[in-house]
């Protein structure tokens, strides 16, 4: 996925999963530049998008139950993996 960043210069990003909310029917997009934490950590960013216009911009997710839903998932995401 590519974004342009605060400076318009475009970003790679890889996807880590989408999500859609049946009740708020949002969708969501779980990304990562694949840079790590100090405490080795990956980066991770979580947006709202439109999937029906993918050059639209993302959106900024203001709830923190949303943001609580999205990490959940990812966590079970990676201790699955593991």
């Amino acid at each position: 996925m590519e974004l342009k960043n605060i400076f318009q210069n475009i970003e790679n990003y890889k996807i880590l999963f989408t999500y859609k909310d049946d009740k708020t029917s949002k969708n969501y997009v779980v990304y990562t530049d694949n840079t790590r934490r100090n405490d080795g950590t990956l980066n991770t960013y979580a947006a709202i998008y439109n999937p029906d216009n993918l050059q639209e911009p993302l959106k900024k997710i203001e709830s923190q139950k949303e943001m609580e839903i999205l990490d959940g998932i990812l966590n079970s995401i990676q201790n699955n993996r593991y």
